[in-house]
Order: structure tokens, then C-alpha cells, then sequence
């Protein structure tokens, strides 16, 4: 008896010895290897910043950079630690249980795929916009279909997607059956509570701008991590003026901007002075003689940098069309783009309002019933258009249109006998202009405004084949050339209508080629063609005035002498007397005028540059508490603009049946 109680004894201590050699996991041992697993991430991440960036760093400020950047990384592991966390309040046992370690493997290998995974794509990201994570990629992950396909049809993502499985798999194989540290079980609540809390302080306080406000742009995107990074731009996406930049107040930044307008007009009516508010930009331009009731067609080139035109200096013979018409319309060469991104093309062109930071006012909710180009075209009369050859469901385009009184024509509304051709962003440019000249065909002899976003300039650069001498999907030349070809067919097809010689063409570039989501303002990368077309009505002539994508619509209603009340901030090309040209990243917004770019930044930082051509010389740079009293002229007007712009959208007075104040009288001519 005493020898079978010594044996059952034996055998229960031999069990507790095999249970606790299998070294199983537990809360704190999971938390460290999270940590290894993201940290080693975070790590490959910033040297691929490094190398497809292209930016030069000293040494100091990489390690600078990567020190910080583990910060970022332990708020990561602590975000993917909190089911682990929770699952520590359960027995301690069933930590002890082979298929509960099973369980926390399979949880494991599904959180680190998506970290991973986004890794991955961030790479592509930093290809294409040279950037880290920010807003834009929060924007596409909304947009999966689109985004989805366009990677498909870019990249080999078969084979990318099969290597990133086989890595992941040997990955976590390797650190999860062999990193088993901190065995005592006794201290994991402790460890989970410790983690929960942390989290935390991580998740409220822990933000990217605070945190590296000190570093350069390329130290500040270097120190960052993936995951933490999209996870950061989707809770601040929407950046508020009067809380991060430098402020004059509402009533001194609209009389900055009034004071501006009255310097850029050639005269004022004769009761200029009898009812003026100084403190709004509200005008009523006021032209003598008959205005020219013109249909009107604006095409929005997807990407058409400047620099693809032999116009300014390219030597490839990739824009025959765009380049003709240069010389036979009124040709803009020094006008730049608002923004890196279509929507703030879209925003510029059609509200004629400076980039405010964050989204596009396109994406923003209530957004509708905004005063527009189309408000003074339909006050005439006129039936407005917004054609698009994707689906217009994409960055909010065809709600904005629609809710600010346009009819909207997309990829859906075509019928699958007149598509040729089609890619993830929608029908070829050739079938999207086919769509444009059948519905003109409708609306004429009523006179029309239609606005026309191309799509074929677009990665994966593919079209229908035998176009042009350029293979389908070899690179961003075809699908320039491809593009210029599609206007080329459009206009020899418009030609035989009757309403092409009573149609003024504008033809205008949403933003440069692979520059959205750039950290950096660089005017060369914001150079756009910008070309009005109508033989019958306009003379060629190049002129070169600096401006930006918010002086289209001024200077369209210009060209047709249209007397209006206008709240647009955009001013006529042709007849302004002053200079100057809009520039802004999500965060950071910028105008150029007096030979000087002034930069306005989160933590109300100001960066001021003397600027020789394009390039740039850094004068000074500071920060500026609102309601500083005494600012240079340029930076008051900077500050101006852009307050006045964001606090109108908030306060809705960009809405077309805004109540203001008695407007001045401007006489335009």
C-alpha cells in the first residue's frame, strides 16, 4: 500500500514535471515576443524608407530616428497584445492546455499576417508617394475594390503574396515555438494589467506630431511604424486651423484677405466705397459689355505633369496633342496645383477655394450646396455635368457633385457595348470622352457646363492596345501619350458638332505624377499645364503669371464677361495685378507670391523661403502664437488666406445661400 501511494505519487510528480518542461506561453511571454515580432518590423520598415526614399540623413539623425521609432513600436505590440491581455484573466491553467496553445498561435499568426502584411504595402506606399503611411492610405483602404485591383494589375502579387505567406509562416513557426520567456505564471495578471494601463496612456497621449515635432520631415517620417502610423492618419485625418497653426482671429485674417483683393483689381465701381465691409471677401464683379454665353467643357487630366510637355522643356514626343493646343489656345505656364491629390484638384477647379489642411472639402461631410462654378453657370441657364469613367463612389465624388447641383455620369451609366476598354480606376479616356460627346449631343442647343475627370494616366498605365506606338502597361509615358491621344480623338470628333465653334475647352491638370502624399512643398512638383480652347472665340496667347488651380474659374468667367457675386478666393489671370499660387501637403499649406513661399505647419510653426525660379532658399522659420500683433505682410495675407478659407467652410458661409454682409463693387474692365 505504502509503495502504491509512493508510486501514484511519483507518477502525479512526473506529470507536473512533463506539463511545466513544455515550456508552454504565457501573458508575458507572449508580450515579449509581440514585441521582437512588430519591433523587427518596424526596423525593416525604416530601412526601406531609407532606401526608396531617397532622403539623405546624417548618421545621428538615423539613430536618432530609430531609437524613437521603438516607441512607436511598443505602442504597436501593445495594441496587438490586448486579446492576450484579456485572455489572461482566465485560469491559469488553461494557459497550461495544449489546444488554448494552440489557439494563442492561431491568434498570433492572423494579428502579425495583418501587421505584416501592412508592412508590405507600406513599401509600395513609400514607392509611389515617397512618403510614410498617412491619411491618403486610411482614404484607399475604404476604396478596396479599386485599390485591390490596381495592385493586381500593377504588381505580380501572386507571386508577392505567396513569398509573404511562406515568410510569415517560417516566421512565426520559428519565434513561437522557441521564444518562451518569463514562465511564471503567477505574475501574469500583473503583466496584463501593467499592459491594459499602458495602452492607455499609449492611445490618448501618445501623437506622432507632439512626439516628433523636433525632427526634420525625413527624421520625423524615418522614426515611424506602419501599423501605428494608418492607425494615427485614420483618427486625424481632419486637421483643425484654429487649434494647430497660427491664427490672426476671423475678423483681421478676412480684412487680410479683403485688403488683398482690393490690390489685385484694376478699379473699383463708381459706388466702391459706400457700403464696403472690410471684412469680406464677398465682390460683385462688375464687367462692361454682352457676355458670351459659351457651353463650357473643363477636362481634368489625371497627372499630366508639366514637365511631360514639350512646352516646358521635355525632349520626349509624348503630348502632340496637349502641345498644339498650347500654341492655339490661352496657354498658362506658370500655374501650379493646390494639392497632391485629385480631390484637391477637384476642390481648386470647382470652389475655387485654397487647400485647407487635411481631406479635400470634397470628402468632408456636408459639402454640399457649396457656391461653385456650376452656381454661376446655372444662374444663367445652364445644364451641368460631371463625368467620370470609374465609379464616381470613390473619394466622395459623386455625392459632392450631385449635392452641389451637378448630374453625375460615371463607369454605371455606360453601357458595356460602348466600353473598349477597362482597368481598376474605370473605362479608357477615348470611351469616358465618347460618353461627354453624346450627352453634349443631348443637352445642345441649351448651353452646358460639363467637367471631365480622366482616369488613364493612372497606375497600372494600361489602355487599349494598338493605340499608340507604346505597349499597354509598360510605364507612365504610354499612358501619358495614350492620354494626349484620347484628347486628340475627342476633339476631332467634337469638331463636327454643332456646338463645338460656341464651346470654350479648358484643359487642366488635377496634380503632378507621383508626388501624393508628399511630406515636402516643392514647386516643381506642383507645375501644371493649364490651356483655354476655343478658336472662335479665344486668341492664342502664352502668358505667364503665376497662379494656381483656383484661378481657373475666375478667369473662365472672365474670358466669357460674366458680371457675378463671387465668393471665390481664385482671382482672373488675365487681368490680375498681382501674383500668386496656392501649395499645400495634407498638413502643410503654403503661398507663393513676392518672390517668397511661406509655409504654414502644425504647432503653429511658419517657414519662410525665398524662392529663385523653382528652387528654394530657407530665410527663416518660427513659431507664432495666435494673435501675434505684428507679422510681415506676406505672412499676414499667408495666415489670411487659409484661416479665412477653413473658418468659412466651418462656419458654412461658403454655402450658396449664406447670409453676408453688403458686398463691394469691383469693375473688372
Amino acid at each position: 500500500m505504502y509503495v502504491e501511494v509512493l508510486g501514484l505519487a511519483k507518477d502525479r510528480i512526473t506529470s507536473e514535471e512533463a506539463l511545466n518542461s513544455r515550456k508552454n506561453h504565457t501573458p508575458a511571454s507572449m508580450l515579449a515576443l509581440i514585441f521582437v515580432t512588430v519591433a523587427g518590423l518596424g526596423f525593416c520598415s525604416r530601412i526601406a524608407f531609407l532606401i526608396l526614399a531617397g532622403e539623405k540623413l546624417s548618421w545621428l539623425g538615423q539613430m536618432s530616428s530609430m531609437f524613437k521609432g521603438i516607441t512607436f513600436d511598443a505602442a504597436v505590440t501593445l495594441y496587438i497584445y490586448l486579446p492576450f491581455a484579456v485572455l489572461a484573466f482566465l485560469p491559469a491553467l488553461l494557459w497550461q492546455k495544449r489546444w488554448f496553445q494552440n489557439v494563442l498561435y492561431g491568434l498570433y499568426f492572423i494579428e502579425i499576417t495583418i501587421v505584416a502584411f501592412g508592412s508590405l504595402a507600406e513599401v509600395f506606399f513609400i514607392e509611389e508617394f515617397h512618403s510614410r503611411f498617412n491619411f491618403i492610405a486610411v482614404d484607399y483602404l475604404v476604396y478596396t475594390n479599386e485599390v485591390i485591383k490596381n495592385l493586381w494589375e500593377s504588381f505580380p502579387m501572386s507571386w508577392i503574396l505567396s513569398l509573404h505567406a511562406i515568410v510569415v509562416i517560417a516566421f512565426t513557426q520559428i519565434l513561437f515555438r522557441k521564444l518562451r520567456l518569463l514562465e511564471n505564471l503567477k505574475a501574469h495578471k500583473f503583466v496584463a494589467l501593467v499592459a491594459l494601463a499602458v495602452t492607455g496612456l499609449c492611445f490618448q497621449h501618445l501623437n506622432e506630431g507632439d512626439f516628433l515635432q523636433n525632427m526634420s520631415a525625413p527624421e520625423a517620417e524615418l522614426s515611424k511604424n506602419p501599423a501605428h502610423t494608418i492607425f494615427a492618419a485614420y483618427r486625424n485625418n481632419e486637421i483643425e486651423f484654429t487649434r494647430f497653426y497660427s491664427t490672426l482671429g476671423n475678423d483681421r485674417a478676412a480684412h487680410a484677405v479683403h485688403e488683398a483683393f482690393e490690390e489685385d483689381v484694376l478699379g473699383f465701381s463708381d459706388n466702391e466705397g459706400e457700403h464696403e465691409d472690410e471684412t469680406s471677401i464677398v465682390r460683385n464683379l462688375v464687367r462692361r459689355g454682352p457676355e458670351k454665353r459659351l457651353n463650357v467643357v473643363i477636362v481634368l487630366m489625371e497627372s499630366m505633369s508639366a514637365r511631360f510637355m514639350k512646352s516646358f522643356g521635355s525632349k520626349n514626343n509624348i503630348t502632340p496633342t496637349l502641345d498644339s493646343l498650347a500654341n492655339h489656345g490661352l496657354f498658362f505656364d506658370r500655374v501650379y496645383s493646390t494639392g497632391t491629390r485629385t480631390v484637391r484638384g477637384i476642390e481648386a477647379v470647382v470652389l475655387s477655394v485654397p487647400p485647407t489642411p487635411g481631406q479635400s472639402i470634397v470628402r468632408r461631410p456636408d459639402a454640399g450646396h457649396i457656391f461653385n462654378i456650376g452656381t454661376v453657370f446655372r444662374e444663367r441657364g445652364y445644364s451641368t455635368q460631371f463625368l467620370y469613367g470609374g465609379r464616381s463612389f470613390f473619394d466622395n465624388m459623386g455625392n459632392f457633385f450631385s449635392s452641389n447641383g451637378f448630374e453625375v455620369l460615371d463607369q454605371s451609366t455606360i453601357a458595356s457595348e460602348d466600353i473598349q476598354f477597362s482597368n481598376a480606376w474605370g473605362v479608357c479616356d477615348e470611351d469616358l470622352f465618347n460618353l461627354a460627346i453624346r450627352n453634349a449631343d443631348k443637352m445642345s442647343p441649351k448651353p452646358f457646363l460639363q467637367f471631365i475627370l480622366t482616369t488613364s494616366n493612372h497606375r497600372p498605365y494600361t489602355y487599349p492596345s494598338g493605340k499608340i506606338d507604346i505597349p499597354s502597361g509598360s510605364g507612365r509615358d504610354g499612358a501619358v501619350k495614350y492620354s494626349d491621344s484620347a484628347i486628340r480623338n475627342y476633339l476631332m470628333e467634337a469638331v463636327k458638332k454643332p456646338w463645338f465653334k460656341d464651346t470654350v475647352f479648358v484643359f487642366v491638370a488635377d496634380h503632378n505624377a507621383s508626388v501624393a502624399g508628399g511630406v515636402r512643398i516643392l514647386p516643381a512638383d506642383y507645375r501644371i499645364p493649364v490651356i483655354f480652347y476655343a478658336p472662335d472665340h479665344i486668341s492664342p496667347k502664352r502668358l505667364s503669371i503665376l497662379g494656381s488651380q483656383i484661378d481657373v474659374a475666375p478667369t473662365l468667367f472672365g474670358l466669357l464677361n460674366f458680371s457675378y457675386q463671387s465668393r471665390f478666393f481664385g482671382h482672373d489671370l488675365v487681368d490680375a495685378k498681382t501674383e500668386r499660387a496656392f501649395l499645400a501637403t495634407y498638413q502643410k499649406v503654403g503661398l507663393w507670391q513676392n518672390g517668397k513661399l511661406i509655409l504654414l505647419s502644425p504647432t503653429r510653426k511658419i517657414e519662410v523661403f525665398s524662392v529663385d525660379g523653382e528652387n528654394l532658399t530657407a530665410q527663416s522659420s518660427f513659431i507664432a502664437n495666435s494673435g501675434e500683433t505684428k507679422f510681415d505682410k506676406d505672412v499676414e495675407s499667408t495666415i489670411g488666406y487659409f484661416e479665412t478659407a477653413s473658418d468659412w467652410f466651418t462656419e458654412k458661409l461658403l454655402k450658396e445661400g449664406a447670409e453676408m454682409s453688403k458686398a463691394i463693387n469691383f469693375r473688372t474692365n
